[in-house]
């Protein structure tokens, strides 16, 4: 599930800080993989016509990851503007 088995030029990859600011995206089974100087940070989001909200992301090679879930239209770029700011922890 977390090879890179399809590059995705036609995305960019997720805004993050430092070492784990994403040079390629891939596509995996079922996750999207970011490609970072500090190793792949896997995530995978999600939404309903609700306002539900969810992203989830982790790395494997630190071991460290974050789940994000909202009720609000604008839960989105709460989950945006969060991953920016800390990167995969």
């Amino acid at each position: 599930m977390l090879r890179h088995e399809v590059r995705v030029d036609v995305r960019e990859p997720i805004e993050r800080p430092g070492r784990a600011r994403g040079t390629d995206v891939f596509w995996g089974l079922g996750w999207s993989l970011n490609s970072t100087a500090a190793g792949d940070v896997v995530h995978h989001s999600g939404a309903n016509s609700t306002g539900f909200r969810s992203f989830g992301q982790f790395s494997p090679g630190r071991g460290s990851g974050i789940v994000i879930l909202t009720n609000g239209l604008g839960g989105g770029e709460l989950w945006t503007r969060l991953v920016s700011a800390i990167g995969d922890l």
